[in-house]
């Protein structure tokens, strides 16, 4: 049973210590944007804390720090299978930096976890005055090798939030204008709902123009007072039922097409924002162009279709949309 232990110890560090980086990164296939090329140089250093481990001396390790080991070459495996199983089709606009946080974390600990190996191995070794203050060097060389490297995370670390704090921003501004297609959509069922209406107001007005040319020539009027008076009642109420349809049908046209212009109008002002928003100086002129965009999605507009008059209340909330927007746009992107 020791034996087997011993091997499988061997095995998982000879793995970590031949295992390819460029696996994790995945830049050829995720590109730079979303490729793990970060984690792979922590990668790096993980495996270089690995190879501190004497591959001759592991037999002779007592079984906890066997187990200590293979605990963590497993939790580095497990880690490396996240960045291979990423799909960037996900739903989960998280998942990605989960997966860079969650091994980000391993790398922080996995040293702390193999020093007692690593320091038992060199004990191991040491069997004279001479050979410990060498051994100490080595050490010292390997721990100023470390430090720098972990410098160097950190300023990766630093340049690469930057990087994703302006993305963060990019996607929120990008965003503004994505909402414009739930404009682009009314503004299209709007307009099919206008064809239909107009295409309603003509087959009335045909008709009333043909009942009216029937009655004119084709239909003779009774000569008895009483079959005059029914007779002018009933296309009294004919008439007034088709003049009252032909009036439902073209409120409902006029309606439908003003709808159509101020989505069209709405649409229009989201999907130039990020342009202007783009050439503006300052947070006070994005405001400026916001409150813009704002009034133009919030605010009544008379568009000759049909005449109303603009809620003052509007107004409020209006002024509050550019602050507020642009402050979550910060933060919830």
């Amino acid at each position: 049973m020791g034996d087997e232990k011993r091997d499988e110890v061997e095995e998982k560090v000879e793995e970590i210590h031949n295992f390819d980086v460029s696996v994790i990164a995945r830049t050829k296939e995720l590109g730079s944007a979303l490729g793990f090329t970060e984690s792979a140089k922590e990668a790096e250093i993980v495996i270089s804390i690995f190879k501190l481990l004497d591959h001759s001396q592991l037999s002779k390790l007592p079984p906890k720090y066997r187990k200590i080991i293979v605990q963590q070459a497993d939790a580095f495996m497990k880690n490396v299978q996240k960045f291979s199983e990423y799909d960037p089709n996900t739903t989960d606009t998280n998942a990605r930096q989960n997966i860079i946080d969650q091994f980000t974390q391993y790398r922080k600990s996995v040293h702390d976890q193999l020093a007692g190996p690593i320091v038992y191995q060199r004990a191991l070794n040491f069997n004279s005055d001479e050979q410990l203050d060498l051994e100490r060097e080595r050490i010292k060389g390997k721990e100023r090798e470390l430090n720098e490297a972990l410098e160097n995370l950190k300023k990766i670390e630093k340049e690469f939030a930057g990087v994703s704090e302006k993305m963060r921003t990019q996607a929120a501004e990008s965003g503004v204008t994505q909402e414009a297609v739930h404009f682009s959509d009314e503004a299209d069922r709007h307009e099919e709902g206008a064809v239909n209406w107009r295409r309603a107001i003509i087959a009335i007005s045909l008709v009333i123009v043909a009942y009216a040319v029937a009655s004119i020539f084709f239909i003779d009027p009774p000569e008895k007072v009483a079959e005059v008076i029914n007779f002018v009642a009933n296309k009294l109420m004919i008439f007034g039922v088709l003049v009252y349809l032909l009036s439902v049908a073209t409120k409902n046209y006029m309606s439908n097409m003003h709808n159509r212009t101020v989505n069209r109008h709405r649409k229009n002002a989201l999907l130039t924002y990020n342009t202007l928003a783009a050439g503006a100086l300052g947070d006070e002129v994005k405001d400026k162009i916001l409150e813009s965009a704002s009034a133009c999605i919030y605010s009544h507009q008379d568009t000759g279709y049909i005449k109303q008059n603009s809620p003052s209340s509007i107004n409020s909330v209006i002024e509050m949309m550019p602050k507020t927007v642009l402050d979550g746009k910060i933060t919830d992107g």
